[in-house]
């Protein structure tokens, strides 16, 4: 797994790289943690690139969502995969987490 940041003005970017399952979840979390402690901001997860995606990191994501909208600020996830997207649906992670088709479209809903 790989965590590619972009920090602008206005948000974050965090794209994730290859699977979130439990092994890579430790250092998912760690990651956004230390983006969180450092910029208090909007944030928008960009899962294009994620061929996996467990459980337990559904959980980890809700909590950073959870971190974020306590700072009054926006959590948005992007650029899903079909069969991920279908995930959220099913799970209903679509009804608390914005989901949009592309990183373009996710910065728009913030202005």
């Amino acid at each position: 797994m790989n965590i590619i940041t972009d920090i602008q003005p206005d948000y974050v970017l965090v794209s994730v790289v290859g699977s979130l399952s439990n092994e890579e979840l430790t250092i998912f979390k760690s990651a956004v943690d230390k983006l969180l402690s450092e910029n208090d901001t909007n944030y928008i997860l960009d899962l294009e690139h994620i061929a996996f995606i467990c459980s337990s990191a559904l959980s980890v994501i809700f909590m950073v969502m959870n971190e974020v909208k306590r700072k009054n600020h926006k959590f948005i996830i992007c650029s899903l995969r079909d069969d991920i997207q279908k995930l959220f649906v099913i799970t209903g992670v679509d009804k608390h987490i914005p989901l949009f088709n592309s990183v373009k479209e996710a910065v728009s809903s913030l202005k």
